[in-house]
């Protein structure tokens, strides 16, 4: 993902394979945020699925 700032929310439901991994990625190291919306926001980051990597996000907010 491109460097900024993201306040959607980010869903990832689909199951991948352990030979086949997906990854979500900041295109620099830190240089994208997740940011919730609002402070009844529940999450900006929402993985429900198997072999899924997050690499090189800021996350702010969060508990």
């Amino acid at each position: 993902m491109k460097s900024g700032t993201y306040r959607e929310q980010i869903v990832v439901s689909k199951d991948w394979a352990a030979d086949n991994y997906i990854t979500i990625r900041s295109e620099l190291s830190g240089g994208a945020m997740l940011r919730p919306a609002s402070s009844d926001t529940y999450s900006t980051l929402n993985v429900r699925a198997d072999y899924v990597k997050i690499e090189g996000f800021e996350v702010v907010g969060g508990d």
